[in-house]
């Protein structure tokens, strides 16, 4: 039954207040609990593997007892859902966070900083990336994982397309472009990731590289050559450009 606005004149029902346990409302213990889940999930997905990880391990990680383990997920894909939804939300606000003033060699800086920020976000937790980019057997995952994917690729694409729209680059398939561009930055942290700590290239280069293979088509497409870092104490981005 739907029930229609109050009268003219009749008070609003209250909402009664949540009755507390221990100086905490239920919303609260509830959200701890999630928060608790979430961070054993970060932990035993990202070590161990998903596929590897029961229940039981969640709930003693967390020291969440089993029946409010259903109550707040009911499975382990979905305690994997949300875990995927919050890294990767976290990643995207650090690179739309990203900013720095114009000058020489604006767009590398702009480049590089971005890609610095999903990187750092990405490559630096070891578990991060292992959930990000790594865990398999979740048919739910794999598609959010892609549609993750597209939605960094169009992100991508508008930097390219705002060239394209002042009249300094040609039109050009730049959403094609950037899903390629997206693709080549996650298979190059997952390698990193995966190679012996000892073989690993420095992260700063590997962050150049990249910034650099983002840039190249854009500036063929002008007419110009390959983009190249600039001098080494133009390379770094100002204060707060890069996250670590």
């Amino acid at each position: 039954m739907t029930v229609g606005p109050a009268r003219e004149g009749t008070p609003a029902k209250k909402q009664k207040p949540q009755r507390t346990h221990r100086g905490r409302t239920l919303d609260e213990r509830r959200a701890e609990r999630r928060s608790a889940l979430l961070d054993a999930g970060l932990e035993l997905f990202g070590t161990k593997g998903y596929s590897a990880t029961s229940i039981g391990e969640l709930c003693r990680v967390s020291f969440v007892a089993t029946r409010y383990f259903y109550e707040e997920y009911g499975d382990r894909e979905s305690l994997l859902l949300e875990l995927y939804e919050t890294l990767i939300e976290q990643i995207r606000e650090r690179v739309l966070g990203v900013s720095e003033p114009p000058g020489p060699d604006h767009e590398y800086l702009a480049a590089r900083a971005r890609i610095a920020a999903f990187v750092h976000g990405a490559a630096l937790d070891e578990r991060v990336a292992r959930v990000l980019l790594l865990e398999s057997g979740s048919p739910r995952l794999e598609a959010r994982r892609l549609a993750a994917h597209r939605d960094f690729a169009r992100y991508v694409a508008q930097f390219a397309l705002a060239y394209v729209d002042a009249g300094r680059i040609e039109p050009d398939d730049y959403e094609l472009l950037a899903l390629m561009f997206v693709g080549a930055v996650n298979e190059v942290i997952t390698h990193w990731v995966l190679s012996p700590p000892g073989e690993r290239a420095d992260l700063d280069h590997v962050i150049d590289r990249l910034a650099e293979a983002y840039l190249a088509p854009i500036q063929a497409r002008a007419g110009r050559t390959c983009a190249t870092a600039p001098a080494a104490e133009e390379a770094t981005p100002p204060p707060g450009a890069t996250l670590h």
